[in-house]
């Protein structure tokens, strides 16, 4: 099953916009319901410029979380901006409810993800992130995802998307 979410504002905007804005079409692999509960995967991105992510963040352009089930899931989530160079935090929780409203909520697992680099104006890019499981705890250990590991401007699946000197093949 695959559901699409058209969003973000992380300094970014929304999918209208200028053509000369960078596209990040990042996508969360969602792992099948670890039981007989309903567990939401509550996927949210934003710029970490300004966005600590450990700090709560609240927001009603944040989109409803995905419903785990015995069929693997896919989350897309496409990310505009019209700047180069900002790094993006990513939190992926796993709740009882769609927007992780409820009281139990509060301490819900989750999952972090800074991004490097991963926009560069003018170009589209694209990440894949595999959850092979539903965490059972809140981990604050963020996972790094290098610049070179963000897919675009050339052809076909690489093992690295920077060329030998380390710049990234969008720069």
């Amino acid at each position: 099953m695959t559901r699409m979410s058209l969003v973000l504002s992380l300094g970014l905007t929304l999918l209208a916009g200028c053509a000369s804005d960078g596209v990040l079409e990042l996508t969360i692999d969602l792992p099948l319901s670890p039981g007989a509960e309903r567990v939401f995967a509550f996927t949210q991105a934003r710029d970490a410029t300004n966005n600590p992510i450990l700090d709560e963040w609240r927001d009603d352009a944040d989109l409803d979380g995905v419903e785990l089930g015995t069929a693997r899931t896919e989350d897309h989530i496409s990310l505009r901006s019209a700047r180069d160079g900002i790094d993006v935090h990513v939190k992926v929780s796993f709740c009882s409810t769609a927007r992780c409203s409820a009281l139990p909520d509060a301490n819900a697992p989750q999952l972090l993800y800074t991004l490097h680099t991963p926009i560069y104006v003018g170009q589209r890019t694209s990440y894949t992130q595999h959850i092979p499981s539903a965490p059972t705890t809140r981990d604050p250990t963020v996972t790094q995802v290098d610049k070179c590991d963000i897919a675009g401007c050339v052809g076909g699946e690489l093992r690295s998307y920077c060329r030998a000197d380390g710049t990234h093949f969008c720069e």
